[in-house]
């Protein structure tokens, strides 16, 4: 593999994990059913095989993991 593809390749992945595992540290029962919501809607959009909806679901979903992310940081901030 290309050594600096390589290196990008493992810069994301350490902020993908320092991002989840910021998520799930600070996630509450609430967050969890909010999260299972999101995750039924696109499991249920690949089911019926509407990949439109799919991505939709699928975007709200990233839209709300990333403003809770963001809210976290400011609270520590």
């Amino acid at each position: 593999m290309d050594p600096y593809i390589e290196q990008i390749a493992g810069q994301v992945y350490d902020f993908v994990t320092r991002t989840w595992y910021l998520s799930f540290k600070t996630k509450t029962l609430e967050g969890v059913l909010h999260s299972t919501m999101f995750h039924h809607d696109i499991l249920d959009a690949l089911q019926q095989r509407d990949p439109a909806k799919a991505a939709r679901a699928n975007r709200k979903h990233l839209e709300q993991f990333i403003e809770r992310i963001y809210r976290n940081a400011i609270k520590k901030g």
